[in-house]
């Protein structure tokens, strides 16, 4: 099918008025043969049904197996309802936009290319709402600089032009330095893309929110501190036994009141 096919046809009182169509006779579902005949014997029912229950409309249709835009305005004049519609191809390129769209979504994270060259990056909606961006501009990595916590400016840089030098890919965490009490923390990844002749093109960069997993580690992390304060001044030690595993979870302090080296036991009650 031809890129750039598109079909514009009237309705008069549900039947077929007028049709302009690109598209061969043979490939689509609409032709001039249609005229006068009722909409609703000749057009797919999705389509028919989308006319029939809107007043207008400008979305997406699955019609003859392939993606559409489709846009329906309708009018009354006097006793006659009067129905445009407009048929037109979905290109490859807004397909892969919204697929792309919909997996950030999915999976909260989001990406961003940095052009070697002249360093400037372009993002997806997801990696502008994960960095707090708004999508206005030109933006370059000197920008990005301005957004990262300065403790972590340093490691971003150095990862960044590793991977440029040297062909390779990189994982880091690093923190935002955002204008607000909430700290953000990311995870990154990165790579690179090449020329034909192998040089750098630009560095692809996947990113996630992950403050949430960072606040409930740490969160963790002090729940246990705390314990272990608590069983030292208390002298007091705690231990878990799993029935139905059979495992044993002993806190340091156990081994202390015993008078052992740590991890003397295998793990299970027998042992113990």
């Amino acid at each position: 099918m031809k890129n750039g096919n598109s079909t514009s046809l009237f309705l008069v009182n549900s039947k077929i008025g007028f049709v302009d169509s690109s598209y061969d006779s043979d490939t689509f579902f609409l032709s001039k043969a249609s005229i006068g005949s009722s909409a609703k014997n000749v057009l797919p029912a999705i389509l028919w049904n989308t006319i029939k229950d809107n007043e207008s409309f400008n979305g997406k249709l699955t019609l003859e197996g392939t993606i559409k835009q489709v846009s329906v305005t309708k009018t009354i004049i006097d006793t006659s309802e009067l129905v445009y519609c407009k048929i037109n191809e979905v290109s490859s390129n807004t397909l892969e936009e919204e697929r792309l769209s919909m997996t950030e979504q999915i999976a909260q994270i989001g990406f961003f290319e940095m052009d070697t060259e002249t360093e400037q990056i372009l993002f997806t909606k997801g990696a502008c709402k994960i960095l707090h961006l708004e999508a206005k501009g030109a933006f370059y990595f000197n920008d990005l600089v301005t957004l990262i916590h300065p403790n972590d400016i340093a490691r971003v840089h150095r990862a960044t032009m590793q991977a440029i030098n040297n062909h390779t890919a990189f994982r880091l965490e690093f923190k935002l330095a955002l204008h607000t009490d909430e700290m953000v923390h990311i995870l990154a990844n990165g790579n690179v893309k090449l020329h034909v002749d192998g040089s750098v093109k630009s560095v692809l960069w996947s990113i996630q929110d992950i403050s949430k997993q960072k606040a409930y580690e740490e969160a963790i992390e002090y729940s246990e501190a705390r314990l272990k304060y608590a069983e030292r001044i208390s002298n007091m030690g705690n231990y878990e036994w799993l029935i139905k595993s059979g495992k044993l979870i002993i806190s340091d302090q156990v081994y202390r009141i015993l008078d052992l080296p740590i991890d003397e036991f295998d793990g299970t009650m027998d042992d113990f």
